[in-house]
C-alpha cells in the first residue's frame, strides 16, 4: 500500500490508521517505520539488481531521457530514464534514478550522470540522450559526449548522441502560435471568469443558453491556467461550444463587455 500509493514510511503509525487496523484485526502487528524502510530498501536493491542484469544482457544500446525537476523548496532533482528494446522485441522504459543534485550546473550534473551510468554499468552502451534545450543542458551533453567518447562508448563519434526533446520543441511552437491570438485568448479567459464569478451570472448564462438553443450544455466551461498549454487548449475547446451564447450574453448581462470580435 505504501509503495502503490506513494505514502510516507510512517503512514501506519498515524493514529487514524492504527484505529482502522485494530478495527479490522485487534491482533494485527503494525511494523515500525525502520522495518518498513528496510523492507522497501531491500525490495529496491532486489529489483535494481534484476534490471542491471537485464541491461547487461541486451545486445543493443540504451537511449536516455533526462529531466531536471525543482521541489517546492527549490531543491533540484534529476530524473534519468532508460529506453531499450529487450530480447522479446518489446520497448522498455525504466526510471533509473530520481535523485537530488546540487548545485545544478552543467558540469555538476555531468559528473553525477557519469556516476549513475557507471553504477548501472551502461556507460559503454549509450546510444542517445534526449533533454530540454538550456544553457546548462548544452554544457551537460557536450561534456558527457566528450567523456563517453574517450571510452569509445558512442556510435559514429557521438553524431547521433544528443536528441532535442520533442515535447519541448512542440511546446515552444504552440507558445509562439498562441502569441498571435493572445488578445482573443485573453478575452475568452476573462469571459469564463466573468460567468463563473457569481451565481447570478451563472443563472443568466444558463438563461442565455436556453434562448439561443441548440447548444450542447453538457460540457462544462473550463477555467484554464495561463501557465499550462494543455489547460488553455481545454478552455478553448469548451468555450467554442458556447460561442453563440457568449455573442448574445451582453443582451442579458449589461456588464459583459469581453466578448471576442467575429474576426477574433
Amino acid at each position: 500500500m505504501i509503495l502503490a500509493l506513494d505514502l510516507p514510511f510512517d503512514f501506519l503509525e498515524h493514529e487514524g490508521m492504527r484505529r482502522y487496523t485494530e478495527t479490522l484485526n485487534r491482533n494485527a502487528v503494525i511494523p515500525p517505520t525502520n522495518v518498513i524502510e528496510a523492507y522497501v530498501t531491500h525490495l529496491y536493491m532486489k529489483e535494481k539488481s534484476k534490471l542491471k542484469q537485464q541491461l547487461a544482457t541486451i545486445p543493443n544500446r540504451v537511449s536516455l531521457t533526462f529531466d531536471l525537476w525543482e521541489s517546492c523548496t527549490t531543491m533540484p532533482y534529476i530524473c534519468l530514464t532508460a529506453h531499450f528494446v529487450d530480447a522479446n522485441w518489446k520497448v522498455n522504459s525504466k526510471v533509473l534514478n530520481f535523485c537530488s543534485v546540487y548545485p545544478d550546473t552543467g558540469g555538476e550534473m555531468c559528473e553525477r550522470m557519469i556516476e549513475l551510468l557507471n553504477d548501472w554499468g551502461i556507460e559503454k552502451k549509450i546510444f542517445s540522450l534526449t533533454l530540454d534545450d538550456s544553457v546548462e543542458n548544452n554544457v551537460l551533453q557536450e561534456q558527457l559526449k566528450s567523456h563517453l567518447g574517450l571510452q569509445n562508448g558512442l556510435l559514429c563519434d557521438g553524431e547521433f548522441f544528443h536528441g532535442h526533446c520533442f515535447a519541448r520543441v512542440l511546446n515552444l511552437i504552440v507558445e509562439d502560435g498562441l502569441k498571435l491570438v493572445s488578445d482573443a485568448v485573453s478575452k475568452i479567459r476573462e469571459s469564463i471568469m466573468f460567468v463563473r464569478h457569481s451565481k447570478s451570472r451563472r443563472e443568466k448564462f444558463k438563461e442565455c443558453i436556453e434562448k439561443v438553443g441548440g447548444v450542447d450544455s453538457s460540457v462544462r466551461l473550463h477555467q484554464d491556467s495561463s501557465m499550462s498549454l494543455n489547460s488553455t487548449y481545454l478552455m478553448l475547446e469548451s468555450a467554442l461550444k458556447y460561442r453563440r451564447v457568449f455573442e448574445s450574453l451582453h443582451l442579458y448581462e449589461d456588464n459583459y463587455e469581453l466578448c471576442p470580435s467575429v474576426e477574433e
